[in-house]
């Protein structure tokens, strides 16, 4: 493995931390000790790093990790992004509250139960995934302008066939 070059994570106990991973975002929440708790599915060539992208649903587990592990060379940031709409539990609470699911199985799907809902419900008491929102957002704009050109074009061809019997 080669050496990492020396970077900080400026983390406080019960902080989330955002991963920046191709594709998606994998979250974690910081327990401290360079420490981090997260719900994560192994990817299927049998690595280590979280790949939440590997399945969309089934069972994911709760490890506690070395900060540095997980986040290997990707980018992350702290982002308590959920502080102005919610009011967090101390921080206190949250640590203890991961630490305890440490090695549980739980139900994993990235529509309603990924890492981001995972480290969101421990900090906030709520689950909520700002990637999913956007993407299905996202997807649902897509969805109305393809069927508004889909109408346009049908429309277009009706009119042309309506012109060819006329003629």
């Amino acid at each position: 493995m080669a050496p990492r070059r020396k970077r900080k994570h400026g983390a406080k106990p019960g902080d989330l931390i955002e991963i920046f991973r191709d594709g998606y975002q994998h979250w974690v929440v910081y327990i401290g000790n360079n420490e981090i708790v997260h719900l994560t599915r192994d990817d299927p060539d049998g690595g280590k790093k979280a790949r939440a992208k590997s399945r969309v649903d089934g069972t994911g587990e709760v490890k506690r990790e070395n900060i540095w592990d997980v986040i290997g060379d990707s980018d992350f940031k702290v982002n308590n992004q959920l502080d102005d709409k919610y009011k967090r539990c101390k921080s206190e609470a949250i640590v203890k509250e991961a630490r305890g699911m440490v090695g549980e199985e739980r139900r994993y799907s990235l529509i309603d139960s990924n890492c981001e809902h995972f480290a969101t419900e421990l900090r906030y008491g709520k689950k909520e995934s700002r990637q999913v929102r956007d993407r299905l957002t996202a997807a649902g704009v897509l969805a109305s302008v393809c069927t508004c050109l889909l109408i346009v074009v049908t429309h277009l061809c009706f009119c042309c066939l309506k012109k060819e019997k006329e003629q």
